[in-house]
């Protein structure tokens, strides 16, 4: 070494200097932490999701269980309220049954008591007698007036009994209605009580669903208006080379008829006519002809041809497209009640002679005109 300062070196090219790195470190770390933030943040819009969904479901179930338990106490408590108006009509028939007996028995005690002052009167009569005969007929008279009046003792007694009977069957009845009416205040106390909880619960439930879903329609509107700009300006571009696609087909002669069915019920295996025909290109007045005679269509020109049809019934069943006479394809109906509309579409290759025909599966009725219709179209010759 010769102690001199050697010259800078020479680079050539475009240098990514200290200050650059540090710019580009920043950016990326300021784009991972924007990335985080999202995950972080729908993350957190996901559990806020969850939560509401089992709050939600939490408060349907305690609402459910809460109707159910109210329900079985209704229930136990009409039964209550039944079997106590039952005891009540028990208890007005015996009510009635005691009254007219102590009623009986108190006519039978007034003629007693009639019969026991006339024969009072008869032996103050018989007193002044002096004979025997007479004294031994007033001694019977007075034995008689004794059982008569053992007798009305037991009526009074019977009488006593009845009336306490009468007054405790009133007590109980007493005790019944008050009890029924106690019953009832209840009732109508929990009732309303229940209803009051129930509303609370319902709008605070509510409440907390259209805060949540509000919260969440913001932000999937927010995404579905940043999606609508990219899919209005895809919609413009096909739009444009639609335009441009169209102005270049050229015309072919093809081949394009659309006929519908006549109405009417159609037996099995029985082949379905198809009398209004509404589009006809290109096809000949004899193939109109057997298409609605007898609904066969008798290709002219092969190529490959798409076929759709569709069939309306109100009774279950199946129809079948045949090529000649193999099947190609097979359509179902099955319904509860109404009408249903079944489809079947197929691209088939056709040579000269060859025919279509839509065969019925089963008995049934074929609706007719625009509900049921074929559709024949030449794509290639």
């Amino acid at each position: 070494m010769n102690g001199r300062t050697q010259p800078p070196t020479v680079v050539t090219g475009q240098v990514l200097t200290d200050k650059h790195f540090y710019m580009l470190m920043d950016i990326v770390t300021e784009q991972r932490n924007v990335r985080l933030k999202q995950s972080i943040e729908i993350a957190h819009l996901k559990s806020e999701l969850i939560a509401t969904q089992h709050i939600v479901t939490s408060n349907f179930h305690s609402s459910h269980s809460g109707n159910d338990t109210l329900k079985t106490v209704l229930d136990i408590m009409e039964e209550n309220i039944r079997k106590m108006v039952s005891n009540y009509s028990s208890l007005q028939n015996e009510f009635n049954l005691v009254k007219a007996e102590l009623n009986e028995l108190k006519l039978n005690n007034s003629r007693t008591n009639q019969y026991a002052r006339l024969l009072e009167q008869e032996l103050s009569n018989v007193k002044q007698l002096k004979n025997v005969a007479n004294l031994q007929t007033v001694l019977n008279l007075t034995d008689d007036v004794k059982r008569l009046e053992h007798g009305q003792h037991i009526t009074n007694n019977k009488i006593s009994s009845i009336d306490n009977d009468v007054s405790a069957r009133k007590q109980d009845f007493v005790a019944l209605f008050n009890k029924a009416e106690l019953t009832e205040r209840n009732l109508d106390l929990t009732l309303k009580i229940i209803e009051t909880n129930f509303s609370s619960l319902t709008q605070h439930t509510d409440n907390s669903l259209n805060k949540s879903f509000s919260y969440f329609e913001t932000r999937f509107q927010m995404l579905t208006d940043m999606q609508n700009v990219s899919t209005g300006k895809l919609k413009k571009e096909i739009h444009s080379m639609s335009d441009r696609d169209v102005m270049c087909i050229p015309f072919v002669d093809i081949v394009a008829v659309t006929a519908c069915a006549l109405q009417k019920p159609y037996s099995l295996y029985e082949r379905i006519q198809f009398l209004y025909v509404k589009t006809n290109i290109g096809v000949t007045d004899s193939v109109i002809s057997s298409l609605k005679s007898t609904g066969n269509f008798k290709c002219v020109k092969p190529g490959l041809y798409f076929v759709s049809s569709y069939i309306m019934s109100n009774t279950n069943g199946n129809f079948y497209l045949k090529k000649n006479s193999g099947i190609i394809a097979e359509a179902y109906f099955s319904l509860n009640s109404g009408a249903q509309t079944s489809t079947i579409m197929q691209l088939i290759l056709l040579g000269a002679n060859d025919t279509l025909s839509i065969f019925n599966g089963n008995s049934k009725n074929i609706y007719g005109n625009n509900r049921s219709c074929i559709s024949i179209l030449q794509l290639t010759g």
